[in-house]
């Protein structure tokens, strides 16, 4: 599994190859998209006194499954012994989250729990999160993919001043609020009761 990848131009430059992947499978939304979080990612480090050298390692390679087709996002899972949820089979770019981390272990070598977790629940977030994961789920959600500004960022900027925990929740808030998931994830929730119990209000 992942030879093709694996062949393709991996050297010791996490973020040069990730960028080369991108390149050659054509993804210019995604690899531009990879650029701004790895950028935003690093303020977010900075300011909260994070290893920014980990979180720029999360940040190239947090969406890096694009490269392989959505349809195989499950079968990959059961084979490598990742549990799915009716949702992830459901929804199957929410499995991306865990082939994108499952593609930094065993294509780069990625050994760090901290960075692989990051890289798990950049999408849901996840119970109990550590700040390497909600740094890693806010910059991408504030560098998002789409065309145009993100209607919650002038909020989740303000609060990303209080804490990350705040500016995860007031995110995640804005999201249940208006009905833009399409439906919640189990973590979602589950990370929610943790902000709430430990944001700054």
């Amino acid at each position: 599994m992942f030879e093709q990848i694996k062949n393709a131009a991996i050297g010791s430059n996490i973020s040069d190859n990730c960028n080369l992947l991108l390149e050659m499978y054509h993804k210019d939304i995604v690899l531009l998209h990879t650029k701004n979080v790895a950028e935003k990612v690093k303020e977010i480090a900075e300011k909260y006194k994070l290893n920014s050298k980990w979180l720029d390692t999360a940040a190239y390679l947090h969406d890096i499954s694009i490269v392989i087709p959505r349809n195989e996002y499950a079968e990959i899972c059961y084979e490598y012994g990742i549990k799915t949820i009716a949702i992830e089979i459901e929804i199957p770019v929410l499995m991306h989250q865990k082939i994108s981390a499952l593609i930094a272990k065993e294509v780069f070598n990625v050994t760090d729990n901290e960075i692989l977790s990051a890289i798990a629940c950049h999408t849901t977030l996840k119970e109990n999160p550590s700040k390497f994961d909600m740094a890693l789920f806010i910059a991408d959600k504030i560098m998002w993919d789409q065309e145009g500004t993100p209607p919650y960022l002038g909020e989740v900027e303000t609060a990303l001043n209080i804490s990350l925990e705040k500016a995860c929740l007031v995110y995640i808030d804005y999201m249940l609020d208006n009905d833009l998931y399409l439906s919640p994830h189990p973590d979602v929730i589950s990370a929610r009761k943790f902000l709430i119990a430990h944001s700054d209000n």
